[in-house]
């Protein structure tokens, strides 16, 4: 069912992905937990893979 539920939203995480990339919070900024916090609810959910998940959170503790 995961998986199923990853190909359907596929569409979505390269929206949210590209919105990401353009909306990074500064340096410093409270903002960086806030996205961690919802990639892991991504996670939680089965909507992305641990793999996905540490991909992604080492992306963003790269631009802190």
């Amino acid at each position: 069912m995961p998986s199923t539920v990853r190909q359907m939203l596929s569409s979505l995480w390269t929206k949210f992905d590209a919105a990401t990339r353009a909306a990074l919070p500064a340096a410093g900024s409270d903002d960086f937990v806030v996205l961690l916090a919802r990639l892991d609810e991504l996670r939680s959910a089965g909507v992305l893979t641990d793999e996905e998940f540490a991909a992604k959170k080492l992306e963003i503790l790269a631009r802190i």
